[in-house]
C-alpha cells in the first residue's frame, strides 16, 4: 500500500529527517521508494519538503543538500521502512 500517490508516481516507503528552519517553518528531508508510471519502474529519490503558507508541507523541486550525519540517518530510517530492496542491500553490503 502507498503512502501517497499522486500523477508522477506512487510513495511506496520513505527514509525521514525533519528539522525546524529559523522562522520556525517545518522541513522534511528523505529518501522515498517511488514507482514512477510513465516509465514503469521503482526509483529510489531524494526529497525536500517546506512548509508552505497553509502549514502543508510542499515537494520543493531543487537538490536535497544535507550533512553526512543526517544522510546516514535518512539511509538508517530508510533501511528500517523497507526503502531499498533486498538486492540492493547485498550489493551496498558487498560494495562497503
Amino acid at each position: 500500500m502507498a503512502l501517497k500517490e499522486t500523477a508522477y508516481c506512487l510513495i511506496e516507503s520513505e527514509g525521514v529527517k525533519e528539522y525546524k528552519t529559523t522562522d520556525g517553518k517545518q522541513v522534511k528531508v528523505a529518501l522515498e521508494r517511488i514507482f514512477v508510471k510513465e516509465l514503469n519502474q521503482w526509483e529510489i529519490r531524494f526529497t525536500y519538503y517546506l512548509e508552505n503558507k497553509n502549514g502543508k508541507l510542499a515537494l520543493v523541486p531543487r537538490p536535497l543538500d544535507v550533512p553526512e550525519g543526517d544522510l546516514l540517518d535518512m539511509f538508517r530510517d530508510g533501511v528500517k521502512n523497507k526503502v531499498f530492496s533486498n538486492k540492493f542491500r547485498k550489493e551496498l553490503k558487498r560494495i562497503l
